[in-house]
C-alpha cells in the first residue's frame, strides 16, 4: 500500500522560494557544478495521479506499494 506523500508546508514553500531566489542570476556555468539526480515537478496540492511510495533503506520495495494497473 502506497503511503501518502508528505504535504508541501507554507515554510518548506519558503524555504524553496528563497533558495531558487538567492540562485536566479547563477550562470550556466556555475550550474554545471552541480548534478541532478532527479527530475520531478512540486505543484502545492495537486498530485497529477502520481502515487509515490517512500521507502527507508533496507526496506523491500515488493510486492507492497505497487499500484495496479489493470482496469
Amino acid at each position: 500500500i502506497a503511503k501518502k506523500r508528505p504535504q508541501l508546508t507554507e515554510a518548506h514553500a519558503a524555504a524553496r522560494l528563497k533558495w531558487a531566489e538567492e540562485r536566479k542570476d547563477w550562470t550556466e556555468e556555475r550550474w554545471g557544478h552541480y548534478i541532478w539526480s532527479d527530475e520531478c515537478s512540486v505543484q502545492k496540492g495537486k498530485t497529477e495521479g502520481v502515487k509515490w511510495v517512500f521507502r527507508k533503506e533496507g526496506e523491500n520495495p515488493y510486492p507492497v506499494g505497487l499500484a495496479d494497473r489493470t482496469k
